[in-house]
């Protein structure tokens, strides 16, 4: 159960049961509005009740984060608590992004690499032609049992085009093994088939490889791209822990929107690891996505949160909470109308704080009067379960307490997986 606050109407108090969570929630308004300090409420809520989540914050929020790990201290929850930061990577935990998955899965992730271009053949074609080398390229490393990292992947597609770093990833590929076929397949252009469909593949590697290799400089590579790492978005969701991924300036840096739209993906691909948890321990999980517009809805086969995402979350107790910090629905149709259209499609819960009410949420709750959502003061917000409106406000705890500085919590490492090492050509990145 989490409460979300009172009802004006008759001060009761206004919750969503465990069965409610399941079927998503929507939490909009302006900043200041008091969408933070509900999003608080909820994490910690979780926190206390022994519940997991995974929180995104494109905005480095020191203070809450202290917070959150002090509320997890105190419940002697501080071994569940994990640290993704992209801001102070010494006070995080490590992580490994194209550890999980299959080899369709990990293409997919990767290509989040590429920006997203709305409504551009182009680009898309782009991606499908990396993709449909990513996969087969990806079992081929599988079968040799060893694994890359993002800079690891990025040098690898530069290097294939050399004759001797494709006969050294064949021979690592055990005899008869179906991805050493489907691999030489994938490399035919460059071993002297079409010359100008090699150069055309040659040319989206290299530009793939380019961006992969920028995402995995400095820090990034010892937080990213670990080989033992202490995060593994599988054991998080299956083991009902706690993760607070920090992601600052997302809101016009490139490099922060992909990775965090790999790190959705991520999340999303892991979620089926919590049919292994028994029943009676698969308690409703959160994935609060802060800011979810600037990195929730590249479209195409590259979409994050599709019909089925929300489907899967649902059926594995995950509860997904897109929040959108800014004005509702009009804007957000007007530059993704597929995915806001399955984000009001699979949001049974929508909460509205203080913004503009325009045409198209006054088309999408009829019985709302006009301008209530401009009028409402800090902390008030109006309420949708299905056709039910309610009209509440947050509860107010007073200022917040300072909180002790986080500082770096090491967590038991996961099994070190061998990275590929082509030693026949040089790296061209080097």
């Amino acid at each position: 159960m989490l409460m979300l606050g009172r009802n004006m109407a008759n001060g009761h108090e206004i919750s969503l049961d465990d069965s409610t969570q399941r079927s998503h929630i929507f939490i909009s308004g302006r900043s200041g509005a008091g969408v933070s300090i509900l999003l608080e409420q909820l994490l910690t809520q979780q926190t206390t009740q022994g519940r997991g989540w995974v929180y995104m914050d494109p905005a480095g929020d020191t203070e809450l984060l202290n917070r959150l790990a002090a509320t997890a201290r105190h419940e002697g929850r501080d071994d569940e608590f994990y640290v993704l930061d992209l801001d102070k990577p010494e006070n995080g935990n490590t992580y490994d992004i194209l550890r999980s998955g299959t080899p369709e899965e990990r293409a997919v992730r990767a290509l989040h690499a590429l920006p997203y271009y709305e409504n551009n053949p182009g680009a898309d074609q782009y991606a499908s032609q990396a993709f449909d080398f990513l996969v087969p390229l990806l079992g081929a490393i599988d079968a040799t049992g060893k694994s890359v990292g993002l800079r690891d992947l990025g040098v690898l597609l530069m290097q294939l085009d050399n004759a001797s770093a494709q006969r050294e990833l064949l021979d690592a590929i055990p005899t008869g093994h179906p991805a050493r076929a489907a691999f030489l397949a994938a490399i035919d252009p460059f071993r002297g088939g079409d010359e100008a469909e090699g150069q055309r593949l040659k040319n989206v590697l290299g530009g793939l490889a380019g961006r992969l290799y920028a995402l995995a400089a400095g820090f990034y590579a010892d937080v990213l791209c670990n080989p033992r790492p202490e995060i593994v978005l599988s054991d998080i969701l299956a083991h009902n822990k706690m993760l607070y991924i920090r992601l600052p300036l997302m809101g016009k840096d490139i490099t922060m929107r992909s990775l965090a739209r790999m790190l959705l993906h991520d999340v999303i691909t892991s979620m089926q690891a919590r049919a292994h948890t028994p029943k009676r321990l698969r308690t409703p999980f959160l994935c609060v996505m802060n800011a979810f517009p600037v990195y929730g809805f590249p479209g195409g086969f590259r979409h994050p949160m599709t019909n089925s995402a929300y489907s899967q979350a649902r059926g594995m107790k995950v509860s997904m909470v897109p929040v959108n910090q800014g004005d509702a629905w009009g804007r957000l149709r007007e530059f993704h109308e597929d995915g806001a259209d399955a984000l009001m499609g699979n949001t049974f819960t929508k909460v509205y704080f203080r913004q503009k009410q325009d045409e198209l949420t006054n088309e999408l709750h009829p019985d709302l009067p006009e301008s209530t959502l401009d009028g409402l003061t800090l902390g008030e917000f109006v309420m949708w379960q299905g056709a039910t409106r309610y009209r509440g406000l947050v509860s107010n705890n007073g200022a917040p307490e300072q909180a002790t500085a986080i500082t770096r919590h090491r967590m038991w490492p996961a099994e070190e997986r061998v990275r590929l090492n082509l030693t026949s050509t040089p790296d061209p990145l080097a």
